[in-house]
């Protein structure tokens, strides 16, 4: 079985070369306003990263909340966001082994921090 000092070498060579790769794939938009439900958008980030000739999907929510008020109220939203569990993160986790091709699935909570900016309705118009 191959080491853990080794297969960090080869993470680090694989980057080097520019073969282990993150590519954002697509954003999808979801107007979460006309359910009315919170936040008012989810964005959907959609990426894929590149590992030993396959493909491995991630898919990442980002909250986006119109909020006349500011951060304050905008962070009820938010609290409605993470309690109903609606949306969720999905990442891929690569095992290395000397057995067989398998996949699998597992659901569970990961700690999330939220980095909440607010900027001026002037920066988003044209």
């Amino acid at each position: 079985m191959i080491k853990e000092n080794e297969f960090y070498s080869i993470l680090l060579k694989e980057k080097a070369k520019g073969i282990l790769k993150v590519v954002a794939e697509d954003i999808e938009i979801i107007p979460n306003y006309q359910l009315k439900d919170s936040p008012d958008f989810v964005l959907i980030l959609k990426l894929k990263i590149e590992m030993f000739s396959r493909t491995y999907q991630i898919e990442i929510p980002l909250p986006l909340e119109l909020e006349k008020v500011g951060i304050d109220k905008a962070l009820d939203d938010l609290t409605k966001f993470i309690d109903r569990e609606k949306f969720e993160a999905i990442l891929p986790m690569l095992v290395v082994s000397d057995k067989t091709v398998l996949s699998d699935e597992k659901e569970g909570k990961l700690k999330t921090v939220f980095k909440i900016s607010q900027i001026p309705e002037r920066h988003v118009r044209y």
